[in-house]
């Protein structure tokens, strides 16, 4: 009876050791088609372009046709809305919705005091220089007679904005609203004083 019982068990150990010999064989087999896989794959995508020239010379083209059409599609931007900023003109900053009350202005006026070579625009309020450079379309006209630095006041700024200190947008607007309730305090005590001397009187 023992020996009936080892006899099963040394059957079943080699049927054990011949399913895991299969396993390890399906295994390596598999490794060795993904092997030829990855080696028929190209490395790169210029490798595809050196089988084939023709997608290559159509994707340059392609490319230099999109920046082209970019290029043209800036430059009537511009010109719809009135050309590139000079050093001198005024321009409004838009301001996040968090920078602002439902009462306050929704931009800083700014004048031009700078133009980059990358076409970008350094600006000062009558705060500060601010902190970036602004692209074109992050800039609002200010157009007609309203396009006057005397008349908001930024005149000063812009002869000295080299020495002034640099502001952020959140800065620069709490500082708006802080000089906006300074001139209303201001503008109350008068009145308080006015009506106070009349009342003396």
């Amino acid at each position: 009876m023992e020996e009936v019982e080892d006899d099963a068990s040394e059957e079943k150990e080699k049927e054990k050791e011949k399913d895991n010999e299969k396993e390890k064989e399906e295994e390596e087999e598999e490794e060795a088609s993904l092997e030829e896989v990855v080696e028929e794959c190209p490395a790169s995508t210029e490798t595809v372009f050196d089988r084939s020239p023709k997608r290559k010379h159509l994707r340059e083209n392609a490319t230099t046709n999109q920046r082209k059409q970019a290029k043209t599609m800036y430059q009537r931007a511009k010109k719809v809305d009135g050309g590139d900023y000079k050093v001198g003109d005024v321009v409004q900053i838009p301001l996040a919705d968090v920078d602002t009350t439902k009462v306050d202005s929704k931009c800083i006026t700014a004048v031009v005091v700078e133009v980059t070579e990358h076409d970008s625009y350094r600006v000062a309020c009558k705060q500060g220089v601010m902190k970036s450079l602004y692209p074109y379309h992050r800039l609002l006209r200010v157009s007609g007679v309203s396009n006057d630095r005397g008349v908001h006041g930024l005149e000063e700024i812009y002869e000295s904005w080299r020495g002034t200190t640099a502001l952020s947008e959140r800065e620069a607007a709490l500082l708006l609203l802080l000089c906006c309730c300074i001139v209303v305090i201001v503008a109350l005590l008068y009145c308080c004083v006015v009506i106070l001397l009349r009342c003396c009187c």
